[in-house]
């Protein structure tokens, strides 16, 4: 999966993410403010949205716990994230979009401006980089 990070503070609220990605969220968590998304659990800073989506061998929404411990501020995950225990005991708000591709659209994130794409270049060692948005 393609890592996703913020790379200039353009924050939103929950409410407007919740909005562009047609999901839903509680009047009390709308004015949340939320400064970047990461799906890197390991690499989230604080204030920004986990984004915690399948993965090749495990589901993003295992890693909320240690995400909610480096500041995540809300987490976006799909229906099958939603059913994990460690997403329904979650401390902060979870998004549930339905459709994985709205939450995996870069061109679409890049557009609301709380991340941009990003060329994967060498790392001058022989290996290639893989592809990710900053």
């Amino acid at each position: 999966m393609i890592e996703l990070r913020r790379f200039e503070p353009h924050q939103k609220t929950l409410g407007e993410i919740a909005a562009f990605l047609g999901a839903s969220v509680s009047a009390q968590d709308e004015s949340i403010e939320i400064t970047g998304i990461s799906s890197n659990s390991n690499a989230i800073n604080e204030g920004e949205l986990f984004l915690a989506l399948p993965g090749v061998k495990t589901h993003g929404g295992a890693y909320l716990p240690s995400a909610v411990e480096r500041g995540a501020r809300a987490v976006l995950t799909d229906i099958a994230g939603s059913e994990l225990s460690s997403v329904r005991g979650a401390a902060i708000p979870v998004l549930v979009v339905p459709n994985r591709d709205a939450s995996d659209d870069k061109k679409a994130w890049a557009e609301f401006r709380l991340c941009r794409p990003c060329r994967a270049g060498g790392r001058g060692n022989g290996r290639k980089a893989k592809s990710e948005v900053c």
